[in-house]
């Protein structure tokens, strides 16, 4: 970290606690010292992340980032705090989830991610420990520090990574991965929020999302969401599943 940065950040914020800490990076929980508004300051081992070009797109689905620093191989950034649970938690205190609330959780994560896929944005870590869910039933996807910029002439990968479970076989050096890949993560979350006993209507969609060879599964997030919504009167499902699902998170978050 340079000097500038380390300045800038211990006259500006105030830490309060270590939020995550591994190997890879730390994240920890600070207060603005001039407004008490509280942020979390990440520290990313890389210099390659994509944090820039998402401080300037600017999505509910991700949080807003305010100040970026990439020196000596780590990436250092000051991003907006969202206070709530994340799935993994929320499955583990109140088991599986409502289909009308998957299918929202769903949606959403498309939305985001067409954007992030037209500037060949790839997450590459879709999963419920990262995917926040908020009181009002919004979600928000974090933790960006294994994602890249897609590149049309690469074979594969130059970095494995993501999470055993979730992430699709390019990344585990077979292809180079691309936004169907991001797909495949995103078909074993929704599998992993529904329970294995789930046999609905979106389980076609799930296996679909997480066939092995990428030209079986959707091609982008645009033809996912409409498999999603699917059905004889769409307008009508959609609001639908919106209530259903803001009910879900108040029966989730409040009445434990």
């Amino acid at each position: 970290m340079d000097n500038f940065t380390q300045q800038y950040l211990s006259e500006t914020y105030e830490p309060i606690k270590t939020l995550h800490q591994s190997d890879k990076g730390k994240v920890v929980l600070v207060s603005e010292k001039s407004t008490g508004c509280l942020y979390v300051i990440k520290y990313s081992s890389g210099d390659k992340l994509p944090y820039r070009r998402l401080k300037e797109l600017r999505h509910k689905l991700w949080p807003r980032i305010i100040y970026i620093s990439e020196k000596d191989g780590q990436t250092v950034t000051v991003e907006e705090y969202v206070n709530a649970p994340n799935l993994e938690e929320i499955l583990h205190d109140r088991g599986p989830l409502s289909e009308e609330l998957v299918a929202s959780i769903a949606l959403q994560i498309c939305d985001g991610l067409q954007i992030l896929h037209s500037w060949g944005i790839l997450h590459r870590d879709i999963k419920p420990a990262n995917i926040l869910l908020t009181s009002d039933g919004n979600v928000k996807l974090i933790d960006f520090d294994a994602a890249r910029i897609e590149k049309n002439d690469a074979e594969q990968d130059t970095r494995i990574l993501g999470t055993q479970g979730y992430a699709s076989p390019e990344q585990y050096g077979f292809a180079q991965t691309d936004e169907r890949s991001d797909i495949f993560s995103l078909g074993s979350t929704l599998k992993a929020l529904l329970g294995a006993s789930y046999k609905g209507r979106l389980l076609s969609v799930i296996v679909k999302c997480t066939h092995l060879d990428p030209k079986d599964r959707y091609q982008n997030v645009e033809e996912l969401a409409k498999a999603i919504i699917k059905k004889p009167r769409k307008l009508i499902y959609y609001l639908l599943t919106a209530v259903l699902a803001a009910l879900s998170v108040l029966f989730l978050l409040y009445f434990k």
